[in-house]
């Protein structure tokens, strides 16, 4: 049902980020998500979508290039993120300079 609410065209960008915080997210409704234009120009879509545990990994890992240093950092040091990503902002982080 999730997946259609998020196909509805009225849908609101607040509705979207409550939607990516939930610990029940499925890979379809994750996926459909990051294949949006509209919602991927939001940086907190992005970022909640990759920390988000149910979001698959891959999409995941095409996401988190486009958050900005400062996430990056913070997911680089952090313990409660897949290895696979924290491996992947600490990249990120040493690729753009950041500390």
């Amino acid at each position: 049902m999730l997946f259609y609410v998020c196909k509805n065209p009225g849908i609101t960008l607040d509705e979207i980020l409550e939607i990516t915080k939930i610990g029940t997210l499925n890979a379809q409704v994750a996926d459909l998500i990051a294949t949006s234009a509209q919602w991927m120009q939001n940086e907190q879509v992005k970022l909640n979508l990759v920390q988000n545990p149910k979001t698959p990994t891959p999409t995941a890992l095409k996401l988190i290039s486009g958050l900005n240093i400062r996430h990056l950092q913070a997911m680089a040091k952090s313990w409660n993120i897949r290895p696979q990503l924290k491996q992947a902002a600490l990249k990120l982080v040493i690729e753009r300079g950041g500390r």
